[in-house]
């Protein structure tokens, strides 16, 4: 068993190299010591690689799928942009909340299709989003108002 390939690079190398180099010694007693170290456990060996195929393909292939929440989401900023209404995290989380069971499966349906690769633009039959009108009053007013109050 040896040490990692970059151990004479580490700071605890580089003491061990510079003991042994200012006490007279050479390479042999520098690996000595090492040798010592790993029986007492003081440093620890490195691992052993696994050798792998190359040519196998990686399990880091798959894709993510989408989540109900995630499509909604998504098509909540494309509306938002359409429609000229800013909706901030808290409307997000207001709107998601008030859907039914039914709407919430609708979502789950579009989350599926994003899947398969289909634009979220043109998805049929999405689950309206009816911005509450108490959210959309906090977002506009807050800002301006501290805006021309400055004198």
């Amino acid at each position: 068993m040896s040490v990692a390939k970059s151990f004479k690079n580490s700071n605890a190398g580089k003491v061990l190299a510079r003991a042994v180099e200012h006490f007279g010694g050479n390479k042999e007693d520098f690996e000595a010591i090492v040798a010592s170290c790993l029986e007492s456990e003081i440093l620890k060996p490195s691992k052993a690689k696994d050798p792998k195929d190359p040519s196998a393909p990686k399990s880091s292939t798959k894709k993510k799928k989408n989540s109900k929440y995630t499509a909604f989401q998504r098509w909540c900023k494309i509306f938002a942009v359409w429609e000229g209404v800013k909706i901030n995290r808290k409307a997000m989380k207001a709107i998601w909340k008030a859907y039914s069971d039914e709407a919430l499966e609708e979502w789950q349906r579009v989350a599926d299709e994003m899947a398969q690769g289909a634009n979220l633009r043109e998805i049929l039959n999405k689950p309206e989003i009816v911005v509450p009108e108490d959210l959309e009053d906090e977002d506009s007013g807050s800002e301006s108002e501290s805006d021309g109050e400055q004198d």
